[in-house]
C-alpha cells in the first residue's frame, strides 16, 4: 500500500468522482467486514478504500477500488487537486481507517518454508506497515483482507515499540518511503528474518497485543470473525497468538530496544 499524501481536506456535498458509500454501521469493524465481503474472491489484484465516521457516530465503507497487482494507492480513492493541495471528502465524514486486500498470486521467496509463503500474503507487508504508521495523525486503524479469507485489524498504539518498528521499515532518512531499502525488507531478502517475525513484531507494537474477536478485542492486532472470514474459535485464536509470542527471536527482541 502506498503512503498517503499530505493534502488539505475540503468537504463537498456532491462530486461525480466521489466513491460510492455503504449503508451506515454502528461499529467500524462491521463496515470493514462489509468491504471485505465486497472484495470476496476478487484476488487478481489489490483492492481498497476507506472506513469513514459520520458526525452521528455511524461508520461507512467506500466501495472497494481497483489497485494494481501488488499495491493499492489510497490517494486515488477521493477526487483531489494536487496543484492546489486539497482532497475532496463527502460532507460530514472523517477518516477512521484505510482498508486494502492482498491478491492470491505467487509472492515471497522460493527459499522460504511453505508456512512462511502462506503467512506472507495474509499479513501486512513492510510497505503496508510504513504507510499505516506514517498516517497515524489521520487514521487510527487499518484493515487487511487476506486471500485466505482472513480480515485483520491493526490499531495504532503510538508506543515506543511501534516507533522502533517504524524506523526499521523506513528507508534512508532522505527517502524514508523507499521501504525496499529498509532494514526489515533487507532482512527478509537475506533470510535473516521471516514473515512470521514481522507479524510478531507488529503484534508486539501494542501494549496488549491480541488476536481475537473484533469489537470485543482491546488489543492492537485482531482477526475479525465473519461469514467470509476463516473460522477460528476464540481458543484457537488465543493459542495461535501464544505460539507466535512465546518464543521471541533475536530480531524481535532487538526491535523493541
Amino acid at each position: 500500500m502506498y503512503p498517503r499524501k499530505r493534502l488539505y481536506k475540503r468537504s463537498i456535498d456532491q462530486h461525480p468522482d466521489m466513491p460510492t458509500l455503504s449503508a451506515p454501521f454502528d461499529h467500524p469493524d462491521d463496515a470493514a467486514r462489509y468491504a471485505h465481503e465486497r472484495i470476496g474472491d476478487r484476488r487478481d489484484r489489490e483492492y481498497g478504500g476507506f472506513i469513514l465516521v459520520r458526525k452521528d457516530g455511524k461508520y461507512i465503507a467506500t466501495e472497494p477500488m481497483n489497485g494494481s497487482q501488488f499495491s493499492f494507492d489510497p490517494n486515488e480513492v477521493f477526487p483531489r487537486n494536487e496543484q492546489e493541495g486539497y482532497v475532496l471528502y463527502p460532507q460530514g465524514y472523517e477518516d477512521y481507517a484505510v482498508y486494502h486486500s492482498h491478491p492470491s498470486l505467487p509472492a515471497g521467496l522460493d527459499e522460504w518454508p511453505d508456512s512462511e509463503k502462506v503467512t506472507y500474503p495474509n499479513s501486512f507487508s513492510v510497505g503496508d506497515i510504513y504507510a499505516v504508521i506514517d498516517d497515524q495523525e489521520v487514521c487510527a486503524a487499518t484493515y487487511l483482507s487476506g486471500p485466505d479469507g482472513s480480515l485483520i485489524k491493526y490499531m495504532l498504539s503510538r508506543s515506543a515499540a511501534e516507533d522502533a518498528l517504524f524506523a526499521r521499515v523506513s528507508g534512508p532518512q532522505s527517502m524514508p518511503h523507499l521501504c525496499e531499502l529498509s532494514q526489515i525488507h533487507k532482512a527478509l531478502q537475506n533470510l535473516s528474518m521471516m514473515p512470521s517475525d514481522v507479524v510478531r513484531l507488529l503484534a508486539g507494537a501494542g501494549a496488549q497485543p491480541t488476536v481475537g474477536a473484533g469489537r470485543q478485542s482491546a488489543g492492537r492486532l485482531a482477526a475479525l470473525p465473519g461469514r467470509r472470514c476463516r473460522s477460528y474459535t476464540s481458543r484457537q485464536i488465543a493459542r495461535k497468538l501464544r505460539r507466535a509470542m512465546a518464543t521471541p527471536t533475536p530480531e524481535s527482541q532487538r526491535a523493541v530496544r
